[in-house]
């Protein structure tokens, strides 16, 4: 018809003037000549007049009480040099020719011409064109001007030069890339272009430089203050958005407290050339404590130069509702199976590319959940780095992302000054690991500085464990074999990779996750996450880099870790920590991974030799190779547990904690120097985060476990070496020592030993405490001990009183050293005489049969408890039998080795066996376990010392070489014979039916007892056949925990001994005549009875 005839020529008419506006818009606009850029933002030069707290009310500094915060060293480049904007030879975007004829054209994908560099003005691009793909050729640059630029793609692929700026050229002006897509569009996983800046070339993006990039409240900031004080004055600018983060214990989307505040304006103070003053332009909703213990971190999250998803399709869909709730409990966690639909942009610096160099950028809603490699900002698989400077993130800010912060993949370099740095960055509400410092496991030499990260969620079903269930309706999961886990438990279940958990480790997301332990860690913040800093155990490198064999990541050691800080995490089971090592990660041949975020053996055993427990070769670290773990300066507040080990070798220099269930829990060999623990803050937490009820008890245990208990540090109850010097304890009214006394079947030798301990402000009739009370009174609730090396843990003795302080759940007498021990409700606590010793062992005493049901059917590991029975009593020599030391079948004895007694008299209620065994021998050199064991007159021995099952001697006749691996004990005639000989004899006395030996460590062995060159066919031992092994620190030496592999062996031959000798209880303890023995008192120590 006319009247549709006429509509369409009018289209026409408008579409052929648009086109000419745009052809006219190109003639027009002229490249930015840059003499008038905007001023550098300025530090605050305006003093706060508003009301202040006197000066002794703020922290300033970064004060910490002993851990040092150490901060970056203000260094801005304030000119711009070598800017690639200003080389010659450009050629103006906004130029028709370069195009053949026409710019690009909206929605369009095209590429740069073929060796050009391009140049984008303020007024090269329509600011409402979104374009296509966008290509920049090998040989071409695509250059950003200093000028405001609007620039919107659905992806980029450089694979020649994109340059905003340089590291010395930062721009100044607002510039901002918006990348389009939606998460349906295509199938997944998508290109690496996708919604996507690619970079197999160079790329560089430099914006301002805002200094500090983060910092701390100086004091308090109370809900409704519109103005905070921190303890910097940034040239943070008006209008720019700040994240003040959360003060309280959990972190999570249905229940947290950290909040996001707008710049008014930043001013200077009187209080301290260092404190400075924010004035908000709105009212801050919560309260974010900044007392002199610890402060809320502040962190500036704006840029001058920002790439972003677009706002259309990359918040994720799938967010109701936020919060869950299982079985009856009160307590909500966050949904598992939403927040998994983010499909935002990323950036990603590919293999051959040349140059990757970020700082000054924003990034915002970016990252793809569950995609791999689609990241914010992502360093992948660029191989060995050989030379400096080619990569680095410094001052850059990413939030809103929706999977991850800063990553680096396969990326590896020989030395770190070739390595990557990360550097200045912050990183707020992130789902998945923020700063993910290596992904595959073999990333090394690289540097993570002075960055924050906080408000990270976890994916999958990370609240399952605190409720001790198993559910995989949503993701792949199966129960850990090794024990059900639970809120209390060590352990957790495993986790499988599939198509909603890409990785399954992303369960125990972390602000700061290290795989690869060999990079340097300093000055990082990390608020939230399921635990601040997470190393789990790779025990091979995982992903595309798996085909080096040669490196187990897990062994790897720190190259430096200090004056790093975690808080509001380790939430969600209750060995959760601020710093967490622990954990398992490994992957299939095809790639499936399987994850769990508990214990798990083998441990992190810490080498210098890379290969050590690599698939190349499976072995333990070698004594020599042994490395500790060494974190300086840390400080850990609000959290179930400030650190937690699983690992073998560490050491902590310098350890502060506040406001935690419990200050670490350590494995292995582990020093503590000038540790810091304050029980509780004066920060007012929130009870029971949420849970919303007046009856506490009805919150799940994570809800209220922080409340309801503490203690300050926690005695493990097998295999350990821990010493603890310089430590102070403050504000503590609950038990500040704790021990494990919940096994019959996992067993303390001689593990612990503490020097220079102070308190403050603490309750001294709760100093220590077993963990469980009997009934019923397990083997190591007897053999609980420790060595107080000068006599500071209680204040019974002079100072400088070596002190040993044993459970009475052993009796009467067993840890009883003298008349001046002091019995507490738990423990003898006893000063030691010259001469007086600890010592440990197991005796064996049932078959091996029998033994083998240790666990499963006798000597359980808690409750519900298994019979654990008794075969043996052990008594002092010079003492009454009525009270001895109980040894049951899992026949740990830890005891005094007591020289006014002289030896330990061992009773068999059943007779005693035919054969008896001895392991684990933890005995100083030059101590005389001196034992006297009951056998009938006429009993023959064939007594000797063992070496491992793996030591086989070949056929006679020997050859020098060949290794001794039974060492026959020689009869002699008396008992001070045995006494000064270096345990390889015994002497049996007819008259009082006793034999007597002297038990000895055999640590030193390597795997046999020598060859037949050096001992000459079994010759007799001497001073220096045998020594002992011992882990020492600051002043302070343990034995190392006895090997099981080595044995003393006693073979009895009689008649009457088959498999037992009859009981013989008219054979006495050796002098014992009617009254104990004690010894006599030190000089100027008064006995003193304290009941607790």
């Amino acid at each position: 018809s006319t009247q549709s005839t006429g509509s369409i020529g009018m289209i026409t008419t408008l579409l052929c003037l648009h086109l000419l506006f745009l052809t006219v818009a190109a003639q027009t606009c002229t490249r930015d000549i840059y003499t008038s850029l905007p001023p550098l933002p300025s530090f605050p030069s305006t003093a706060y007049s508003g009301a202040v707290s006197p000066a002794n009310q703020y922290t300033t500094n970064h004060w910490s009480q002993v851990a040092k915060m150490i901060r970056p060293t203000k260094q801005i480049v304030t000119t711009q040099t070598n800017c690639p904007h200003l080389a010659a030879n450009l050629v103006d975007w906004h130029n028709p020719s370069i195009w053949g004829g026409s710019v690009p054209a909206n929605r369009s994908s095209f590429s740069i011409p073929q060796n050009t560099s391009v140049l984008i003005s303020s007024c090269s691009i329509n600011k409402s064109f979104v374009f296509g793909l966008v290509t920049v050729p090998v040989g071409s640059s695509l250059i950003f001007g200093d000028a405001a630029i609007t620039f919107q793609a659905n992806g980029m692929n450089v694979l020649g030069t994109l340059a905003i700026g340089s590291p010395t050229c930062r721009l100044r002006n607002k510039i901002t890339i918006t990348l389009y897509g939606s998460r349906s569009a295509q199938p997944l996983p998508a290109a690496t272009t996708v919604k996507g800046i690619s970079v197999q070339g160079s790329i560089d993006v430099h914006g301002v430089e805002y200094f500090p990039t983060w910092t701390r409240l100086a004091i308090t900031a109370n809900a409704g203050d519109s103005v905070i004080f921190i303890q910097d004055c940034p040239n943070w600018q008006p209008n720019q958005t700040i994240v003040i983060t959360t003060t309280e214990l959990k972190d999570t989307r249905d229940w947290h407290r950290n909040e996001k505040a707008v710049i008014q304006k930043v001013y200077t103070t009187t209080i301290a050339s260092t404190v400075c003053a924010v004035a908000l332009t709105a009212p801050l909703q919560y309260r974010h404590y900044g007392g002199s213990e610890y402060q809320a971190e502040v962190a500036l999250l704006s840029r001058n130069i920002v790439i972003q998803g677009d706002a259309f399709n990359s918040e994720p869909t799938d967010t109701s509702p936020v919060a869950c709730t299982y079985g009856t409990s009160p307590s909500t966690y966050p949904c598992d199976n939403k927040f998994l639909t983010g499909f935002g942009a990323h950036v990603i610096v590919i293999g051959s590319a040349t140059a990757g160099r970020f700082s000054g950028l924003e990034l915002f809603r970016v990252g793809q959940t569950n995609q791999l490699a689609r990241y914010p900002l992502h360093f992948h698989l660029l191989g060995n780095i050989t030379s400096p400077n080619r990569f680095f993130i410094s001052d850059c800010s990413v939030h809103r992302s929706y999977f991850r912060c800063y990553t680096i993949h396969g990326s590896y370099a020989s030395s770190l000054a070739n390595g990557i740095t990360v550097t200045k960055s912050t990183g707020y509400d992130v789902i998945g690991h923020c700063f993910f410092a290596s992904e595959d496991g073999n990333e090394e030499n690289h540097s993570i500085t002075y960055n924050f990260a906080a408000y990270v969620h976890p994916i999958g079903p990370f609240w399952q464990t605190s409720y001790g269930i198993t559910d995989n309706s949503t993701f792949d999961v199966y129960k850990n074999p090794n024990g059900a886990q639970s809120f209390y438990s060590q352990y957790s279940d495993y986790m499988r990779s599939s198509a909603n958990f890409i990785r399954p480790d992303d369960v125990a997301s972390a602000p700061f996750y290290i795989t690869n332990g060999y990079n340097i860690i300093e000055g990082n913040a990390a608020s939230g996450g399921w635990t601040g800093f997470g190393f789990p155990n790779f025990p091979a490198i995982v992903g595309p880099s798996s085909s080096n064999t040669k490196v187990c990541p897990k062994n790897r050691p720190l190259m430096s870790f200090k004056g790093n800080t975690a808080h509001s995490t380790g939430y969600w089971q209750s060995h959760a920590a601020g710093v967490y090592l622990g954990g398992n990660l490994v992957a299939s041949p095809t790639g499936v991974q399987t994850f769990t975020a508990g214990r798990f053996l083998p441990a992190r055993d810490s080498c210098q030799d890379p290969i050590y427990g690599s698939p190349n070769n499976t072995k333990s670290c070698p004594t020599d190779q042994r490395i500790w773990l060494k974190f300086f300066d840390t400080k850990v507040f609000l959290s179930n547990v400030g650190l937690q080990s699983w690992g073998d070798r560490s050491e902590l220099i310098r350890f502060e904690v506040h406001d935690v269930q419990l200050s670490t829990n350590v494995f292995g060999q582990v020093w503590i120097d000038q540790m810091f623990v304050n029980c509780r803050s004066r920060n007012n937490v929130t009870k029971y985060q949420g849970c919303n009820t007046t009856q506490w008890w009805t919150c799940n245990p994570r809800d209220y476990t922080f409340w309801n208990g503490y203690h300050g540090f926690e005695f493990y109850d097998t295999a350990q070496s821990h010493i603890l010097t310089n430590c102070i304890f403050q504000n503590c009214q609950n038990s500040i020592w704790s021990y494990l006394t919940h096994s019959d079947q996992f067993t303390p030798g001689l593990m612990q030993a503490t020097k220079n301990i102070s308190y403050s402000q603490v309750n001294m009739s709760k100093i220590m405490e077993p963990s469980t009370k009997p009934p019923p009174n397990t083997v190591s609730g007897r053999a609980a001990n420790w060595l107080d090396v000068d006599g500071t843990v209680l204040p019974l003795f002079p100072v400088g009183t070596k002190v040993n302080i044993g459970s009475n759940w052993a009796g009467s007498e067993w840890w009883r050293y003298n008349s001046q021990c002091v019995n507490t409700q738990w423990n003898w606590i006893c000063p030691m005489k010259p001469g007086d010793d600890r010592v440990s062992l197991i005796l064996h005493w049932a078959s091996d049969a029998m033994e083998s049901g240790i666990g499963p059917t006798y000597c359980r590991n808690g409750a519900p408890y298994l019979p654990c029975p008794i075969g043996a009593y052990i008594t002092h020599f010079n003492r009454n039998e009525t009270d001895p030391y109980l040894v049951a079948l899992m026949a740990r004895v830890s005891g005094p080795l007591i020289a006014a007694s002289g030896g330990w008299f061992i009773r068999f209620p059943n007779g005693t066996p035919n054969v008896v065994k001895f392991t684990d021998m933890q005995i100083e050199h030059d101590s005389v376990l001196h034992v006297a064991i009951p056998y009938p007159a006429g009993t023959t021995f064939d007594i000797y010392a063992q070496a491992p099952f793996w030591c086989v001697p070949p056929n006679p006749p020997y050859q020098s070489w060949h290794p001794i691996c039974r060492h026959v004990y020689r009869p002699v005639a008396s008992i001070n014979q045995v006494r000064s000989s270096w345990g390889d004899t015994y002497f049996y006395d007819s008259t009082t039916q006793l034999l007597h030996i002297r038990i000895i460590s055999l640590d030193s062995f390597t795997y046999s007892f020598g060859t037949n060159a050096t001992f000459n066919d079994n010759a007799v031992w001497t001073s220096t056949s045998t020594w002992n092994t011992y882990f020492s620190r600051g002043g302070v030496s343990l034995l190392v925990t006895g090997s099981s592999f080595f044995s003393v062996v006693i073979n009895a031959t009689s008649a009457n001994c088959q498999p037992n000798c009859p009981p013989m209880p008219n054979v006495k303890v050796p002098g014992y005549n009617g009254s104990p023995v004690y010894g006599t008192p030190p000089p100027g120590v008064k006995r003193v009875v304290i009941d607790y």
